[in-house]
């Protein structure tokens, strides 16, 4: 294996990634919606979970999987 073949990322890998990437942000963001009740309506965790239904709260559930 040379230099140029060891520098491409194989499709399958790749893909792989995306998809475990994709399922974890769909899950986590599914879940991310209840961790304010769950954990007993916590200031701190009502920071990154949403605590009502306004926009901003979903705009949390949007980009804070995507950022872990």
């Amino acid at each position: 294996m040379n230099a140029r073949t060891r520098d491409v990322p194989d499709n399958r890998r790749l893909l792989r990634v995306i998809v475990v990437g994709a399922v974890f942000m769909v899950l986590f963001g599914s879940a991310l919606h209840f961790f304010y009740g769950w954990f007993g309506q916590s200031t701190l965790v009502g920071l990154l979970a949403p605590v009502n239904e306004s926009i901003w709260e979903h705009a949390k559930l949007v980009f804070l999987p995507p950022l872990l």
